[in-house]
This record gives structure tokens, sequence and C-alpha cells, in this order.
């Protein structure tokens, strides 16, 4: 029943990530063997426990105990079965994992029951579980090729499960139910950009390549399908406008807005509608590829990711440049070959006068990134670290991760121990070492988490490159500035 599987699915991989956050932040709990626990608690646990944890919850005078059955060293612990007893003693009861999840949420705000940050939490927690349920219900229904993707827009879609060490990996606060086939990756969306016209004292901009941003936008909105709203284009950019390419979703927050609905009335920002190629989102969303365009784009989204709403602040375009420059002058590509930077070479805005307590973000925020994965490269194999590590799909079988070193071990012909070693020499030599050298030589620090760490591999499955993108987290130590 792929309904039931979806949901069996999302309960444990929501109550995982949840309560690795927990055990991590708020409390380590009690740990003990399960054999002792099993003991002492007269429960009969059955699915592979070695250990158990216990968390206290003072808010509702009950202790949880969680069955463990893989204690990792870095946190991420295999949870499996959830029960529940008064402070005061009882039988331990089965409860299930949204039960236990809210118990949780209770004790992280025991001191402040009625905070609306609470109900914030439970908020996006259950946004969380109903998203990662309709993605996997959609995966499991979808026949599959017997090999995992390998391109890297077909693993940036794999990402079903989410960030595993946040508490709401899949949260998506403001993209409503119909809306998530149309504009998420994980669905396979693809969808044109909706461009405005601008004009020029309006718009300002800055570019490394070539051309200017505002030629990147033009070519972008007449490489589409031709009509009349490509007709309108090209005679707003006779009449000396600027194209700006907004995401459907923030175009019709903007429409909405007072300062949009000024400047249209008079003339000076004019709607375009949908233009140019199609374009599939990435698996942070709001950054778009298509393998026919050269750079991708990175646009304001009116969606709170996670736990924050995912726009490009005004003062991260000037960033994105000036570290795309800095990054050329220290010749990062010569002296690091095996480490490249995705750039983010160019971007393009409208900016307002300021008015008392207003903000410079318009909302029209564009940022242009580099394409390394275009055609020729489109089929390519490039995982995230992120898709790399994931709990495979079905509950069952190796990660991607150990298909990789199991490939590695077969085209080698040696034991699985020794690719696995093998495996891991490629990726420190290309990732970690080449992130420490660069520290070393240019005070450059990288906030690397998982999605933002690419790799491309040998046929055989060995790591060949690392790929670095979102530059505006790139810090530079004090003593190199």
């Amino acid at each position: 029943m792929p309904d039931l599987t979806a949901l069996q699915l999302a309960n444990a991989a929501s109550f995982q990530a949840f309560v690795n956050c927990y055990l991590r932040e708020v409390d380590s709990g009690l740990w003990s063997t399960a054999a002792d626990w099993q003991r002492a608690s007269c429960v009969v646990l059955g699915r592979g426990e070695h250990h158990v944890v216990e968390l206290r919850i003072d808010a509702r005078d009950e202790l949880i105990a969680i069955g463990v059955s893989y204690r990792s060293l870095a946190g991420r612990h295999t949870l499996t079965e959830v029960y529940r007893r008064s402070l005061y003693g009882g039988p331990w009861r089965r409860i299930d994992t949204v039960t236990a999840l809210l118990s949780l949420v209770d004790a992280i705000y025991a001191l402040h029951p009625d905070s609306e940050q609470r109900l914030e939490l439970i908020a996006r927690l259950m946004d969380s579980h109903q998203v990662m349920a309709k993605y996997l219900r959609r995966h499991l229904e979808t026949p599959c090729p017997a090999r995992a993707p390998a391109s890297f827009i077909a693993s940036e879609q794999s990402t079903l499960l989410g960030h595993w060490l946040h508490p709401t990996p899949k949260s998506r606060q403001g993209i409503h139910a119909w809306q998530h086939p149309h504009y998420v990756p994980e669905l396979g969306a693809r969808f044109q950009l909706h461009f405005f016209a601008a004009a020029r004292d309006l718009v300002r901009q800055d570019s490394l390549l070539e051309v200017p941003a505002e030629e990147l936008t033009r070519r972008l909105a007449s490489s589409g399908p031709s009509g009349a709203g490509q007709r309108r284009a090209e005679a707003a950019v006779r009449a000396g406008y600027c194209l700006l390419p907004l995401h459907p979703l923030q175009a019709q927050w903007l429409l909405h807005q007072d300062h949009v609905r000024a400047l249209r009335a008079d003339a000076r920002l004019v709607d375009l509608g949908p233009l140019g190629p199609a374009f599939t989102p990435t698996s942070s969303v709001r950054t778009l590829y298509s393998e026919d365009v050269d750079f991708m784009i990175k646009l304001s989204i009116p969606v709170k990711l996670t736990n924050s709403l995912r726009i490009n602040l005004h003062s991260e375009l000037g960033d994105s440049v000036w570290v795309s420059k800095l990054l050329r002058a220290c010749g990062t590509a010569s002296r690091f070959p095996l480490f490249r930077f995705i750039e983010d070479p160019a971007y393009i805005t409208v900016v307002l006068p300021q008015r008392d307590g207003s903000s410079a973000d318009t909302g029209f925020e564009v940022i242009f990134r580099s394409n390394p994965f275009g055609a020729p490269r489109a089929k390519d194999e490039v995982h995230s670290i992120a898709a790399l590590v994931q709990e495979p799909l079905d509950g069952q079988g190796p990660s991607l991760l150990a298909q990789l070193v199991r490939r590695l071990a077969a085209a080698e012909g040696c034991p699985l121990e020794e690719a696995s070693r093998a495996w891991f020499e490629s990726y420190f030599t290309c990732a970690i070492e080449s992130a420490l050298r660069l520290y070393d030589a240019h005070g450059l620090g990288l906030e690397a988490h998982q999605q933002n760490v690419l790799l491309d591999f040998t046929p055989t499955g060995r790591p060949l490159r690392c790929y670095y993108r979102d530059i505006q987290g790139v810090g530079l130590a004090e003593g190199a500035r």
C-alpha cells in the first residue's frame, strides 16, 4: 500500500531528524543497553535495538524511551520504537512518533507553554511531515530505473527527506498544496520565469562576465518560444527598459505590493509574464537550472524553507560578485584543480528611493550563477553530499554512497573494505584537503554543509572533483583581509 508505506517512511524520517536535533541541542538523554532496559522495563523490543535512550518530559510528568538500532558518534542515530510512562512509575506503553514529537516540543517550551514560537514549531513540524509524505508517495507510485539517478538535476530532485539534522527538514510554508507539482524539485517541476521590464534608472547591476547582466536577461527572454510576450519584451528593451526575471511565486507576491503597484501605474515597471526557456528547481527550490543555459539563476521566493524566508538580500548582491572576483584574483581554479567554486558573477535588481524604516530589499534581486553542468555535461554523474548520505527511499537497500563504493569494489576487483578506504581517500583529497589548503593559502573559510558540496565521479564511482556553491558563505580570516 503506497500511502501507508509513504506515511511510515515520513514518520520515521521526521522523528529521527527531530530527535537527533533534540539529543544534540536540548537533552542528550539517559542511555542504556537494550538488554538492560528490557530487563528493567519488562518490555520486549523487536527491531534490532542495541540501545535505548530515555528523555524526561517534566512539562508532562512523563518519560519517553526510544529504541536505537544504531548509535552514531556523529549524532546520526537510527531510531525505532517509542514508549512512554509516568515519571512516578507504571507500565511503559508504546506511542506513535507524532505524539512523542509533541511531548518533546512541550519539553522545549516548558517555561513558555503559550509561546507563539511553540505554535510555530508545531506548525512547521506538521507541514514538514505532510510534505515529506506527499513526496514519498509520488516517488513510490512512480516506476523507477534500477540504477539511482546520476545527473546533476536528477540528483538534486532526489533529496526527498531533506537535511538529516534539522527539526523540520521539509517545511515549506508559503507553497500551497496545488503549487508543489509546479514549483518543487522533488516532483520534477519545470516552468518559465516571470519577467518584468523596469525603467533603467531603477536598475542596479554588476557583472564580471563579458556582457552586463541586462544583456543576460535580454538573451534569456528571447531564447524561449516566440509569441506576443516576447515581442512586448523586445519592444520594452528598444524603449530603454531593462528586463528582470523572477520566480513565478515571487512575481505573484510582488504584484500585490504597494510599491510595485505604484511603479506599474506610472509605467516605470511593466509586467511581461512568462518568458524564456523552462527551468527546473535545484534542491534549494529557489535556484533554477536549465541544461541549455550557461548560468543558473538564484531568486527570491515568498516561502519559508525549513525555518527562514528565502530571499536574496540587497546587501548580498555585491558580496556575490566581490567573492567571485576574489576567487579569480587568488587563482583558485589553477591552484586547486580538484576543487571548483561555482561562481555568482553577476546580479541585477530594482532599487527604490529609501523611505523611513524601509528596507533596501525590493524583491527583485536576481543572482546569476555559473552552470558547470549544462550541455554537454548535463548527463554526467554529480551528487551533493546530502544526496549521497540520504537514507534509501524505500526504507531498504543501500544508500547512494554505499552503491558507489560497491561499484568501485566491483570495478577494481577489491574487497569492500579496501574500496571504502580508497573512495574516502579520493573524497578527502578533492574536498577536505583542498578546503584546508584554501584556508591556509588565502584565509578562505567555507560554509561547506552537505547541500553546498557537490562531487562528480569517475565511471567506477570514485570521487573526481569537488564543487562548492553558495559562495556568499565564504568567509575571510582576519589575517587575510
